[in-house]
């Protein structure tokens, strides 16, 4: 995966920052393709029994993310879970789904999901950056890394253009 361009940042710091890594969680961390697939079976519309899903908190990690987790966490770095779940109804649910994945520093300060007030994931980005570098970003959607003005094709074009030389080093995307 990236742990090479981990090393490289790790490297880079020389131990004058504390360090961070923020992950989005879903199709990024935990894969939730058995809620899709029943989802699709039983023609229900997103988000018709998505919470009920998460709830369960049965979701496997995404392939080899598991692995780079521990990995990160071994060298010292903060991980971070930034996710659009709702912080009132499912963060219980998704530590007891990522503990029990055996998901490291799947504590509630690490678990950042959207409040009632939250309009994207940057105010959390944002929070994270107060007191760490955050070396990393991973996700599966252009909003997992930052948010474009506004929501058209042409300014996330521009916002791929503008950060065009971070992909694959910063903002990582997976799977």
């Amino acid at each position: 995966m990236q742990r090479p361009q981990l090393d490289k940042e790790i490297k880079k710091n020389k131990g004058k920052h504390k360090l961070a890594i923020a992950l989005d969680l879903d199709e990024t961390v935990l894969d939730n393709s058995p809620y899709q697939g029943y989802a699709s079976i039983h023609n229900k519309p997103f988000p018709e029994g998505w919470h009920e899903w998460v709830q369960a908190a049965k979701a496997k990690p995404v392939y080899g993310a598991k692995e780079f987790l521990k990995y990160a966490d071994k060298k010292g770095v903060d991980i971070y879970y930034i996710s659009d779940r709702d912080k009132e109804k499912d963060l219980k649910a998704t530590q007891k789904n990522l503990k029990q994945q055996g998901i490291p520093q799947a504590k509630k300060s690490h678990i950042l999901l959207k409040g009632k007030d939250d309009k994207s994931k940057e105010s959390r980005r944002q929070m994270v950056q107060k007191d760490h570098k955050l070396v990393m970003l991973f996700g599966d959607n252009l909003l997992d890394f930052t948010d474009p003005k506004e929501a058209t094709a042409e300014s996330r074009e521009a916002l791929i253009e503008k950060h065009k030389d971070d992909f694959g080093k910063k903002y990582i995307i997976f799977p």
